[in-house]
């Protein structure tokens, strides 16, 4: 593999730091596709994807992964400048296991699931109570891995979730608790 960009820094100069990685989001995800589905100008191929989804720590991610690098290099003039690459290597690793952006919250849409799948209710409904409960990259990332894989079919809102796990806090957990519940009882 071939280190490749999907923007330059150059370009994403102004750009949010959402919209720069959504879209390096995309092209990974696209990568997942048979080659001849692809878009042509997508730098990425199907072992990149695969690389990051098979990370386990944050670590693994920071030290094996090309495209997560490739993110952190297209970031360079946003805000998100990767003061602590914890996070980045949380988001990149976490947004690997996404399958569809539909710009919906991750707790609106785990509300919205608990709310129609009366089997696994309690099932999602504890382990989202877990996960709010941790507090560091290191402790989120299975956690949050692990829920996605309840939503295989499913999607989340790509940027939302870039911009939360990023920012990984107090206030970001109480949000998401609020959302949830929100969701929750309709």
């Amino acid at each position: 593999m071939t280190q490749t960009s999907v923007d330059t820094p150059a370009k994403n100069t102004g750009q949010r730091p959402e919209s720069v990685v959504t879209k390096w989001w995309f092209y990974l995800n696209d990568a997942r596709n048979p080659r001849k589905l692809r878009r042509p100008e997508n730098p990425f191929d199907s072992g990149d994807s695969a690389v990051l989804r098979r990370c386990k720590t944050l670590d693994e991610i920071v030290l094996n992964s090309q495209v997560f690098h490739t993110l952190r290099q297209n970031l360079v003039d946003t805000s998100w400048r990767c003061a602590d690459i914890l996070n980045l290597a949380l988001v990149a690793g976490v947004l690997s296991h996404i399958r569809y952006d539909t710009k919906i919250s991750l707790p609106q849409v785990l509300g919205n699931k608990t709310k129609s799948e009366s089997a696994s209710k309690d099932a999602i409904r504890l382990r989202f109570q877990r996960l709010i409960q941790h507090k560091t990259p290191e402790e989120v990332f299975r956690p949050m891995v692990r829920m996605l894989a309840y939503l295989e079919k499913e999607g989340v809102g790509v940027s939302s979730l870039a911009k939360d796990l990023y920012w990984w806090n107090d206030e970001t957990r109480k949000n998401w608790a609020i959302n949830f519940y929100e969701n929750l009882s309709g």
